[in-house]
């Protein structure tokens, strides 16, 4: 029995001082009470929630409420059924910062005849292409305006000689009113 005292004793010298028990008399009386600071999540120098900012970046649970919501909402994914160019893109954007208020989301979606999640995705979004990129659609955008402007200029030129046919009959070769 001495040897199990004596191991006990030597057990708890090597771990360290025992806690006390709140259930031990000793003289003085433990304090149970709680800070309300401490329970309600306020630090010093912390200011009101309601002169708090929000926090940047989304939380993890407010992301995955919005990712839960977006699955509710479309289950098969986002695919939108009408796509808009980049230029189209960039327009709605700029009226959007034009005027807020007379450009809001269900305006712009009933003008530009997409949804209101497209129209809040494409004025969230701050992607852009990269300059590479640009100057191929840009050089692409230019060379077919060059080629509508050819055409419509053999066009003009196909008008002028039917209309210059009409008026001076021997230009087109034959006269319509002579039978040689």
């Amino acid at each position: 029995m001495l040897r199990t005292l004596i191991r006990a004793q030597a057990n708890s010298l090597r771990r360290g001082p025992v806690p006390r028990s709140i259930l031990d008399d000793s003289p003085v009386s433990p304090d149970l009470s709680e800070d309300p600071a401490l329970v309600d999540g306020i630090r010093p120098g912390t200011p009101p929630l309601h002169q708090r900012t929000p926090p940047a970046s989304p939380t993890p649970s407010q992301h995955a409420a919005h990712r839960a919501a977006l699955r509710k909402t479309f289950p098969a994914g986002w695919a939108p059924p009408r796509k808009l160019s980049r230029d189209a893109m960039d327009g709605l954007r700029a009226l959007h910062r034009f005027d807020p208020e007379k450009f809001s989301t269900p305006i712009l979606a009933d003008k530009f005849r997409i949804s209101p999640e497209a129209v809040r995705r494409i004025l969230k979004s701050r992607w852009t292409p990269p300059v590479k990129e640009k100057v191929q659609r840009d050089a692409k955008e230019r060379e077919a305006r060059a080629g509508v402007v050819r055409l419509s200029r053999i066009r003009e030129r196909v008008e002028a000689q039917k209309v210059l046919e009409a008026k001076d009959p021997k230009v087109g070769g034959r006269d319509s009113f002579t039978f040689e």
